[in-house]
Formats: C-alpha cells, structure tokens, sequence
C-alpha cells in the first residue's frame, strides 16, 4: 500500500498528456477541414458563374470577335476574362470562346477554371441569312 500512493498521480498525468495530445490532433483535423470547406466553397462559387456566363454566350449563338477579343468583368471577388479567336471549321468561322474566372483565396493566391466552347461568328450568320 505505502508503494501505490504516488501512482495515482502518475496515472492522472500521463491521461492528461494522452488527452492533450488527442485534443492538439482534432484541432488540427478541424482546422484542415475548415480550409478545405472554404476551397471548395471559392470553386463551386466560381463554377456557377462560369456556367451562368457559358450559358450566356451560348443563348446568343452567335459572338462578334472584333467587339470582344479580351475584356474582364467583375462579380464580387471572382473576375472573369473571356477571350475570343477565330477558328475555321468545316467552312464556317467559328470563334473559340474561353472563359475564365479567377479568385483570391489567402493571402498569396489566386485560383482559376476555364472553360471553352464554339459559337459562330456574327459576321457569317450575317451573310448565311
């Protein structure tokens, strides 16, 4: 009985430090989690607007290249660059549109999507009708 009278305390220490230790792995767990909710949250975001603008276009059927080469428009943080080139296809000027957003995420980075698609140029619509 007189050998056992410390290790009670021992006991409690070393659970402590074992529970300290389990806490210190969760938070880290939680804070990783947290980060990676706020990434897919900025894509998802910025993959709704690609797709609103995508459709946008799409709905038009048809895209000048000489009006649009390049321009940005903003939406909050996400900024979009739609750029237009030209692409003879199967007889008919067609225009590669891309679009891209791009937005901050941290203090140092950018993220960014693109997505590309095919409209007609406004010009051949023009003198096909």
């Amino acid at each position: 009985m007189k050998n056992q009278r410390g290790s009670f305390l021992i006991e409690a220490m070393v659970a402590v430090v074992i529970l300290s230790c389990a806490l210190v792995v969760l938070i880290r767990s939680l804070t990783g989690a947290i980060t990676t909710a706020r990434a897919i949250e900025g894509y998802t975001q910025a993959v709704v607007l690609l797709g609103d603008e995508l459709d946008a276009l799409i709905a038009k059927k048809s895209i000048d290249r000489r009006l649009r080469t390049t321009y940005e428009k903003s939406a909050g943080d996400y900024v979009f660059e739609i750029s237009v080139a030209a692409k003879p296809v199967t007889g008919r000027l067609m225009n590669e549109v891309t679009i891209r957003v791009a937005w901050p995420s941290g203090a140092s980075h950018q993220r960014m999507i693109s997505a590309a698609t095919y409209l007609l140029d406004s010009q051949w619509e023009d003198h096909a009708s």
